[in-house]
């Protein structure tokens, strides 16, 4: 009898993975239970409590920003990209062995940061794509000098050339599809401040809360593409696209063929959150756990080659809403989650699976069981990033420099990689040149603020200084009357 704790089905997870005896995502099982999540979900939503009454309409012109900054979302962006910058190195053994859990935690910690961030930003959606367009055309740079000197062929294999880049054309769309939502949680913000200051004012009798317009735009948007998408997705059609010979053709396909079902299910939870708000619904921090079995439980229960395209868009919505409404009980969680710590890493280590090596999150384990345990650890992570269980300070003022020498690595890291061998060096050396360029950042700005901290009292010197001479000026006048 095999050992269901310490074996595995098989040694690798790779794009041969069969999963034979698993449920596919269109086949009729799956659609059904689709259907009645989707229905159930949406039940759920409506018997929510109603949000307390309230003095007065919401404003919809005010900007909320959280008032303490979280040095731990920065200090996730830094240690992924260095994650990232290894992987693209030939570091690539730390993600086939899911060494100290990077596979479950690089990619979607990505982008549940990159959710919360996209949630407290101040940004036009001008400057913020703007900045996003930036960042991807000095990445392409950096790519496409690389390739000309490393890859003389690189014009026929574009995507490779694109590469990390990807990313940040990923994280354009899903602010693209998420805004409307954005725009009706900082309204609900906005909605708890001023209600609380005008109750404490009593400046009008209470009335019961509505749902916003905005709300009622975004749910009609979410709602419409919802109903349309899941009639798609539960006709079983697929699509059969042709994506071309070259090598990012793999990754491209799989994504492409199951649109209907990937679409359905990330719209459906759009359209839930728009629900909550327009049925004013208490933001109490229960949507939240509603969601987290919406995205796990059917990919779990559904395996699909390249499962991690739905997985990243869904952890950038989920840490958009989480930041908007915070997990109910997230600081009683992270009391006991912290307080045993030690406890829960040793059960997160059992539960995990040495003998199962290659990328996981790209193609999924072959048993229901196996997928289980996988997407169990990746939930409670992220549930101990939200829940700030993991936390961190900045006393020495080093989370902005870094922050900046992420950017720069993650733009630069790749033209490193392939030029290296190009001269006869490892492709490592470039992790070295990166890591190298940690200190000149941090040394930089130090320098920076140092010179700013000088003109400023600089500037303090001559404004004193004027300042008593007009003193002086002035009683030199009027002892001279």
């Amino acid at each position: 009898m095999p050992d269901w704790l310490f074996e595995t089905t098989v040694a690798e997870c790779n794009e041969n993975m069969s999963y034979t005896g698993s449920t596919q995502p269109y086949e009729p099982p799956a659609r059904f239970f689709m259907s009645v999540l989707w229905l159930l979900s949406a039940i759920a939503v409506w018997l929510m409590p109603q949000r307390p009454t309230e003095t007065a309409p919401p404003p919809t012109s005010v900007v909320l920003r959280p008032h303490p900054r979280w040095d731990m979302l920065d200090l996730v962006r830094v240690c992924s990209i260095v994650a990232v910058v290894c992987e693209h190195s030939d570091g690539w053994t730390y993600s086939y062995h899911n060494t100290g859990f990077v596979t479950m935690i690089v990619l979607p910690w990505l982008c549940v940061v990159s959710g919360v961030a996209f949630a407290m930003s101040r940004s036009s959606a001008f400057a913020y794509f703007a900045r996003l367009g930036l960042l991807f055309a000095v990445g392409m740079g950096f790519n496409i000098a690389g390739d000309m000197i490393s890859r003389p062929n690189w014009i026929h294999d574009i995507g490779n050339t694109v590469f990390q880049m990807s990313f940040v054309v990923a994280i354009a769309f899903f602010a693209l599809v998420a805004w409307p939502l954005r725009a009706t949680l900082r309204a609900e913000l906005v909605c708890a401040s001023s209600r609380a200051n005008q109750q404490a004012a009593d400046a009008s009798p209470p009335v019961e809360r509505q749902g916003t317009p905005c709300a009622y735009l975004a749910l009609g948007l979410y709602g419409a593409a919802w109903l349309v998408l899941a009639a798609w997705y539960l006709s079983g059609q697929q699509l059969d696209v042709g994506v071309g010979d070259s090598s990012w053709a793999e990754h491209v396909g799989p994504i492409i063929r199951n649109t209907p079902w990937i679409a359905s299910h990330v719209a459906g939870l759009l359209a839930l959150a728009a629900l909550h708000v327009a049925l004013g619904k208490a933001p109490d921090g229960m949507l939240p756990w509603l969601l987290l079995p919406y995205i796990y439980v059917p990919r779990i229960l559904f395996p699909m080659s390249y499962a991690i395209a739905p997985q990243l868009i869904m952890s950038y919505l989920f840490g958009l809403i989480c930041q908007a409404q915070p997990l109910y009980g997230a600081a009683t969680f992270a009391k006991y989650a912290g307080s045993y710590w030690l406890l829960l890493g040793t059960f997160l280590i059992i539960l995990s699976m040495p003998n199962m090596l290659g990328r996981c999150d790209l193609y999924p384990a072959p048993t229901l069981w196996e997928r289980f345990r996988w997407d169990t650890i990746e939930a409670v992570l992220t549930l101990l990033l939200l829940t700030k269980t993991l936390a961190s300070a900045d006393p020495c003022k080093l989370v902005t420099p870094l922050s900046w020498w992420a950017l720069f690595a993650y733009c630069s890291h790749l033209f490193f990689s392939r030029v290296f061998p190009v001269i006869g060096l490892p492709s490592s050396t470039g992790v070295v040149v990166e890591v190298i360029l940690m200190p000149t950042f941090v040394i930089g700005f130090k320098l920076r603020e140092r010179c700013r901290a000088d003109a400023d009292e600089s500037k303090l010197l001559a404004s004193a200084a004027q300042a008593n001479s007009e003193d002086r000026e002035a009683a030199y006048g009027t002892f001279k009357q």
